[in-house]
């Protein structure tokens, strides 16, 4: 499977495009330096992340993209965080269930180079031009959601993108059978 290999994570360098197309679009239709923001977010009145984007969206009708991106820049880039150490505080109350993740991310590896695989706080996806699927641990299981329609899927919402349509719940490596792997494939065929 692995051979005791680490998870390669990687971004493809797409959340970081992102952050910086964000940012560049951001600061022109603005008008301002991102050290005039830093200086705003300085001068909140609060110092609680919470309150400073409570008050960042009433006082200058910010969306929650730009205050993240002003949060994180003032407090520390969220473009740049440790996929690793997310992964593990992910799955803190669900230790258990790393194994199983582990197993669907390597058969999602497997499919080609082109796929990445990307941690968030929230959520794994695997993306190769769109993102293809999602797992997060749950108390019953981990979900793996799916870019693809099968019968054998439940419903699934707010499991990544909303190309995320359906989902599996796994609850042992073995669980990453042939049909799995089949569904992992049509959903990166799809991708």
């Amino acid at each position: 499977m692995n051979n005791g290999m680490k998870i390669p994570y990687s971004e493809g360098g797409r959340t970081k495009k992102w952050g910086e197309t964000l940012t560049a679009n951001f600061l022109r239709e603005s008008g301002k330096t991102m050290e005039q923001w830093g200086e705003i977010v300085r001068s909140a009145p609060s110092k609680e992340p919470r309150q400073i984007s409570s008050w960042l969206r009433k006082e200058y009708g910010l969306g929650i993209n730009h205050i993240g991106l002003l949060l994180s820049s003032v407090f520390g880039s969220a473009w740049e965080e440790d996929p690793e150490g997310l992964v593990q505080q992910l799955f803190s109350r669900h230790r258990e269930q790393l194994p199983v993740y582990e197993a669907v991310v390597w058969a999602g590896l497997a499919l080609g180079e082109d796929v990445a695989c990307s941690a968030r706080k929230t959520m794994v996806t695997l993306v190769r031009n769109k993102q293809f699927c999602a797992m997060k641990p749950t108390p019953r299981g981990l979900a793996v959601g799916f870019a693809c329609q099968d019968l054998s899927l439940s419903p699934m919402r707010n499991l990544g993108s909303e190309r995320i349509v359906g989902a599996l719940t796994l609850n042992v490596p073995a669980d990453v059978n042939d049909h799995v792997k089949t569904l992992l494939k049509r959903a990166y065929d799809l991708s």
